[in-house]
């Protein structure tokens, strides 16, 4: 590794553990669990450690758990079994988080080989961006998921350039892994073995080499399958296909469509027509009933939908993720707010104005100014890519690249108005590098009709 890889890997591995120990300094030193924590992964890692198999239940009947992959639990109960110490785990973490700037370095040279102070830019931006060091220092599968998807990504682009079998079968086995690790991607071969087709034009090569991918991939995620095939009659990899549409987009639909919070909408179909206590009610066993209701009551509301569609993907690109850092580190003022300020802005652009002009002299500044940066950022993501695609020896990494985030954000829409920043993360890198092509280009449009302008005065 060059003296430049390793530049960019020291600050950010520096960046992070200055962050964490930031947060150390914060937070309740009695704490059992210092280190913050979320979405029951460190409740999964424990279980195993203790015996109570694969649960995110805190005490007895440890129920097996049918919302997450194994992966991310695996990682941590193995860095806490051999080491004994959760702190180990993340400083592991954060050493990843540390290969997301380089793994995005490599990628922009793989996309753009002649725009090296790009690649730098990226491995920069990526090692001090604060979303992504807060995401490192949290126990949290996020930083190990991103890893293990632009390695997949970077080898694949290796693929597209070389054609060769064995390159193509370390892409999948990434892919699978993160799959593994989130299941947000398990559809993802489908859209490989489009690009394999699209880029083999002997369809025999192309069939084989699809095949042989699809078994890879398959014959890596089977054991979790089979796994919940045997506990819940259900083969699929996690219960969020029919609880996270069923328990968050229904209820983003009915917030919508009645201009009202969210959580008064969670609150008001749980009770009502959903029949549930929590989303947590909805298992891999029950999991097709409630997937059977799914579209007849969305069908009921098209306008709400409709909004919730189209506020979804739009938060999906312009969200920062900024207060939440602030939040970690206790300096942010009291915000409540019950719907997305972009939802709000649409309804009522002057309302808004009035909520936001007082707070522009707090650290929530930070944040709308993370807001706006990633507004200007999708802007000159979607021209760049548009730009991209239309080069011809660029179309299949274009068209690879372009896809997959189009396969991010559209899945992220089944959780409608819970949307945040966390969603785009994995992809922040391919976003950012078609941003900044986009930018070049405005920039040199920008630039000829000046001096157009000039010429004519």
């Amino acid at each position: 590794m060059s003296r430049k890889m390793w530049l960019f890997f020291s600050l950010a591995v520096l960046a992070r553990l200055l962050f964490f120990y930031v947060l150390l300094m914060q937070s309740d030193q009695k704490s059992v669990m210092p280190i913050p924590h979320l979405d029951g992964y460190y409740e999964i890692a424990e279980n195993l450690l203790l015996g109570n198999g694969f649960s995110h239940a805190v005490q007895p009947p440890f129920i097996p758990g049918s919302v997450r992959t194994p992966f991310y639990p695996l990682f941590l109960a193995a860095f806490v079994l051999i080491f004994k110490n959760y702190y180990i785990a993340l400083f592991a973490q954060i050493i990843l988080g540390g290969l997301i700037p380089l793994l995005a370095y490599r990628i922009s040279l793989q996309l753009l080989p002649a725009w090296k102070r790009t690649a730098n830019s990226i491995a920069l931006l990526l090692a001090f961006e604060p979303l992504n060091i807060l995401l490192a220092t949290i126990l949290i599968s996020e930083t190990l998921f991103t890893v293990l998807l632009l390695a997949g990504v970077t080898f694949f682009l290796d693929y597209i350039q070389e054609q060769k079998m064995a390159t193509l079968a370390y892409a999948t086995g990434f892919f699978a892994f993160a799959t593994l690790t989130r299941p947000t991607i398990q559809f993802l071969p489908f859209l490989l073995i489009g690009i394999v087709f699209l880029l083999l034009k002997r369809s025999r090569q192309a069939g084989l080499h699809s095949l042989i991918m699809g078994g890879i991939f398959f014959l890596i995620i089977a054991p979790w399958c089979i796994r919940n095939l045997i506990r819940f009659g259900n083969p699929s990899l996690s219960v969020q296909y029919a609880s996270v549409p069923f328990g968050y987009l229904i209820p983003s639909v009915l917030a919508a469509e009645k201009h009202i919070g969210f959580e008064q909408a969670k609150r008001e179909f749980y009770i009502g027509e959903g029949n549930i206590t929590s989303v947590e009610d909805i298992t891999l066993t029950n999991a097709e009933e409630y997937k059977k209701r799914i579209f007849p009551i969305i069908r009921e509301h098209p306008m709400g939908i409709l909004k919730s569609v189209i506020t979804t993907f739009l938060t999906f690109f312009s969200h920062d993720g900024y207060m939440d850092v602030l939040q970690q580190l206790k300096i942010s003022p009291s915000l409540q707010m019950d719907r997305p300020a972009l939802t709000l802005f649409l309804e009522s652009p002057v309302k808004t104005l009035n909520f936001i002009v007082p707070l522009l002299t707090s650290p929530i500044l930070f944040v709308i100014f993370g807001r706006i940066a990633w507004i200007l950022i999708s802007l000159c993501f979607f021209y760049g890519a548009f730009r991209y695609i239309k080069i011809p020896e660029y179309r299949t990494r274009g068209i690879f690249i372009s896809l997959l985030i189009a396969y991010f954000a559209l899945t992220t829409i089944a959780v409608g108005l819970a949307v945040n920043a966390r969603f785009r993360m994995p992809v922040d890198a391919l976003i950012l590098i078609f941003a900044v092509y986009g930018a070049y280009g405005i920039g040199s449009k920008a630039k000829v009709l000046l001096n157009k302008a000039e010429k004519t005065d």
